[in-house]
């Protein structure tokens, strides 16, 4: 682990263990999200006319990032300026694409009054964090973290699977703008070893609910037929980038302009994709009623129920 997944670990631990956490957790009877390799989502939540899921607790890397790592790095992070952040609201907040990320998709869909603030940003506290908090950032891992929510109180969680990697246009021009099967292959390899693990956790974790999000699956069909969903690129990135930097094309070029047409681009930078990108997966997620897409319900299900029926 790098000096600054340890000192991210570090902060989120000594949050996630504050007595206001542990209360909201334990009140909400927990849901919460994870973006693997990158993502993480708990909803602790309670069932009520007013609000099924009252709040969002998320864990991941860049996909789902929301300010964190800009927080930590202030000087290395790209996604600090523009062109991150030139469709969203307050424009660039440390989200790693243009609009909103998977995070605030998924939180509108729960009908969350306000966006979650990131854990690190020192106004996250007392009722800002009422609805939630989102723990990620780029380049931080997943540690074992759902025993311990789980212990908080935590009963629903999804977990999101690894993307297509070897898709992502920063490793296209260097193989005649084909997909790396290498990286493909350790993606899908992966994947099914998560899928597998929700019924290891469920065993483990009997009071629990856990949903598996193929995302690979889900992007990888919008890769090969973009048209119906409205995309004409899938192969290059919206904003400019620089191959020569140290993320090896991966970021966007600070101060640049974006492409004009970037709902029609699947990926905003070399390794994140679109706000339009992220409306689909976080959609499919939600109500999807294809088990190669969701097992073993979708998330909609998983919010209104109290249990997991099968499709």
């Amino acid at each position: 682990m790098t000096s600054r997944q340890c000192k991210f670990s570090s902060a989120m631990g000594d949050l996630l263990y504050t007595k206001m956490a542990r209360s909201l957790i334990h009140h909400c009877c927990g849901f919460f999200f994870f973006f693997f390799s990158w993502r993480l989502v708990f909803f602790p939540f309670t069932p009520s006319q007013a609000q099924a899921v009252p709040a969002l607790f998320m864990f991941g890397d860049s996909i789902v990032d929301n300010g964190n790592n800009a927080i930590l790095l202030p000087n290395e992070t790209a996604s600090r300026f523009l062109p991150y952040g030139f469709d969203f609201p307050t424009g660039p907040t440390g989200r790693f694409t243009n609009g909103m990320n998977p995070g605030d998709v998924f939180a509108n869909h729960l009908n969350l009054p306000r966006f979650l603030p990131a854990v690190l940003d020192p106004k996250a506290k007392g009722e800002m964090i009422l609805n939630g908090v989102n723990y990620a950032s780029g380049g931080s891992g997943i540690l074992d973290y759902p025993n311990k929510l789980y212990g908080l109180g935590a009963r629903k969680f999804v977990l999101f699977g690894v993307t297509p990697l070897g898709c992502n246009p920063a490793y296209l021009p260097g193989n005649n703008y084909r997909c790396r099967k290498d990286l493909n292959f350790a993606a899908q390899s992966f994947n099914k070893m998560l899928r597998s693990l929700v019924d290891t956790l469920k065993q483990d974790m009997p009071a629990a609910n856990f949903v598996y999000v193929n995302s690979y699956k889900i992007l990888y069909d919008v890769y090969r037929n973009p048209v119906p969903e409205g995309f004409r690129v899938v192969d290059k990135a919206c904003c400019v980038t620089n191959s020569t930097d140290s993320t090896e094309g991966r970021a966007c070029v600070p101060g640049s302009t974006p492409c004009k047409n970037r709902h029609e681009y699947m990926y905003y930078d070399g390794a994140h994709c679109s706000a339009a990108t992220y409306l689909i997966l976080v959609g499919k997620a939600f109500y999807s009623k294809h088990s190669e897409e969701v097992y073993p319900v979708n998330i909609a299900r998983l919010a209104a129920e109290p249990g997991l029926p099968s499709f």
